[in-house]
């Protein structure tokens, strides 16, 4: 859905000037064609980062699970595994910072809208702020795991996962982005009833890790519908630029 999403934004341009004598019901301005591209297409991009990102964080929990199980030196190998999960942590931290400050341009946003072109501005923005208040809780559930078993082993607690690591009940651990004083943490999103609450993965399963990749997947598969629907409105919009 996204990919589609990109692709409509690219294509997207001002449309024409109406020719004389031709009734045309609506023209979309060039500075609204031009929010589309530059604003709300380049978060879509940070957006779709993140998704690679957390796709990449889960690959490593299963990792880490792999190795909780099967490796001699446990602890070292734990060790390396989260060593590997900071920088991870730190994309996706910056991704949502940059898609946070684009939608945050107040000369591309109005604060009270207008016209019609400004009230889809302001439809696009707040779908996309709710993306980003999605994906800022599986940050949580990244950042969170990497202190606290980090904080576990600097007080001597073996292999960092004495102490419980539950990041869905745990109070959020979060990189809040710079010089953006007004972003607020949201709180975790209730799980809906049809929403699948873990994956079967045999014996790794009984490891912490593979609760955390659950948790991811519980996020992934909640952010679909926001996605989709934001996916719509971007759609319709870009359609509208280019003529179409």
């Amino acid at each position: 859905m996204w990919g589609l999403v990109l692709a409509s934004l690219i294509a997207a341009q001002p449309s024409p000037a109406p020719p004389p004598l031709k009734t045309i019901t609506h023209v979309r301005s060039s500075a609204f064609c031009t929010t589309l591209r530059q604003n709300v297409g380049r978060a879509v991009q940070a957006l779709i980062k993140n998704n690679i990102a957390v796709d990449e964080t889960k690959t490593l929990f299963l990792k880490m699970a792999r190795d909780k199980i099967s490796s001699a030196n446990v602890g070292m190998v734990i060790d390396m595994d989260m060593n590997a999960l900071n920088p991870m942590i730190g994309e996706i931290a910056q991704n949502l910072e940059t898609a946070q400050a684009l939608l945050n341009d107040t000369r591309r946003f109005p604060a009270s809208p207008q016209t019609e072109d400004d009230r889809k501005l302001t439809q696009m923005q707040n779908e996309l702020r709710t993306i980003i208040d999605h994906q800022n809780q599986a940050l949580n559930i990244l950042s969170g795991t990497y202190f606290s078993y980090n904080g576990n082993r600097l007080m001597g607690h073996g292999d960092g996962l004495k102490a419980p690591i539950d990041p869905v009940k745990d109070t959020p651990i979060v990189i809040p982005p710079a010089n953006t004083s007004a972003y607020q943490v949201p709180e975790p999103a209730a799980v809906p009833a049809a929403t699948p609450a873990s994956v079967d993965l045999g014996l790794l399963g009984f490891t912490k890790f593979a609760q955390l990749f659950n948790n991811l997947t519980t996020y992934q598969w909640n952010e679909e519908t926001l996605e989709t629907r934001a996916a719509a409105t971007i759609m319709q919009s870009s359609s509208e630029c280019n003529g179409s």
